[in-house]
């Protein structure tokens, strides 16, 4: 019933491993992210698509972006301390980040996955075309080769001057209507001469807080233009965050007792389905007893419909539930596996 769900999974390592231009082969440890990584299947699939290397189970999944951000927050602040000092954690930006050219085509100058800080630089030309109420000026990729062509289609009059709208998408998409817009502004005052193709080069400076420094020059006229873009996207007040803070601080009791509660009954479902997967592997299948393997997999489903039912039971009640499965299938599969 999950097998699309659990591919996905599969698919989004394939395409980490594209983006950082690495073979499966290369990874030294596979670390658990998630408390989605608890599922059976899904750490059966991901050791079986790396030829069965053994997944690294050392850290909390629920808990290993925490300790990620925490590395990453002694680094920026300048931690000398001993845990942190043979350290080196890399950030890298999670989407591209592009600017809008003509006919609306995002043309991405920063590749998502690259490490930041990152700094890069293209030039651009002015492609305009009359429409409705005017004249429309776009951003247009600049051909060195045929920059002759380009004056004699583009340049008007020797006085006339453009205005051309910056604008700054992160996303995917190869058209910036699908990705997101992160800001604009205008560089105004674009001569196009008869004699000369308009260069407009762009700057996008990402530094190692995420903060985007996106400038644009007319190398003709030397005007410049910049706007920065912060990485608070859906980002918190300071009021919001202290309030929150003194919010978890009056329910943490009440947090830790249902943390526990969470993890005894993820325990509970991850004996049964390990217990499941156990009674049907096929390499068993001449060993096992067909009566003991229909008296296991009926407590595993009795358990299953008992966990479906009772959801928000405290934590005493999954553990001496998980006691008693133990308790009926441990003997069961011993036996099989002693045959």
């Amino acid at each position: 019933m999950n097998t699309d769900l659990f591919r996905i999974t599969i698919e989004s390592v394939e395409k980490a491993l594209r983006d950082a231009k690495m073979d499966k082969s290369n990874i030294h440890e596979i670390v658990l992210i998630g408390g989605s990584t608890r599922i059976p299947k899904v750490q059966k699939l991901l050791k079986d698509f790396f030829n069965g290397k053994e997944l690294n189970k050392s850290i909390n999944p629920d808990e290993a972006v925490a300790y990620g951000a925490a590395v990453q927050a002694a680094i920026l602040t300048g931690d000398k301390s001993e845990d942190v000092k043979d350290l080196l954690l890399l950030d890298v930006a999670p989407f591209s980040l592009g600017l809008e050219t003509a006919g609306g085509v995002m043309t991405a100058l920063i590749k998502r996955n690259i490490t930041i800080p990152t700094k890069q630089t293209q030039t651009f030309t002015i492609s305009s075309h009359d429409q409705s109420g005017g004249t429309v000026a776009e951003l247009a990729i600049f051909d060195q080769e045929n920059s002759n062509k380009q004056t004699e289609t583009m340049a008007t009059s020797s006085d006339t001057q453009f205005s051309v709208d910056i604008k700054v998408f992160e996303g995917e998409h190869s058209l910036t209507r699908d990705n997101y817009l992160l800001g604009y502004f205008t560089l105004s005052g674009i001569s196009l001469v008869s004699d000369s193709v308009p260069q407009i080069e762009v700057t996008f400076d990402i530094d190692a807080n995420g903060i985007l420094i996106v400038s644009a020059v007319d190398k003709t006229s030397g005007r410049e233009h910049k706007i920065t873009v912060t990485n608070d996207k859906g980002r918190l007040s300071k009021y919001d965050i202290e309030y929150m803070i003194a919010d978890a601080e009056k329910y943490k009791k009440e947090d830790d007792i249902q943390h526990e509660c969470n993890s005894a009954k993820n325990s509970l479902e991850s004996y049964c389905f390990n217990m499941k997967e156990t009674i049907s592997d096929k390499k068993l299948t001449d060993k096992i007893d067909v009566y003991a393997k229909k008296k296991v997999i009926g407590i595993i489903e009795d358990t299953m419909k008992w966990l479906e039912i009772n959801q928000f039971a405290v934590k005493e009640v999954f553990e001496q539930k998980l006691k008693e499965v133990e308790k009926l299938c441990t003997p069961i599969v011993k036996n099989l596996l002693a045959t």
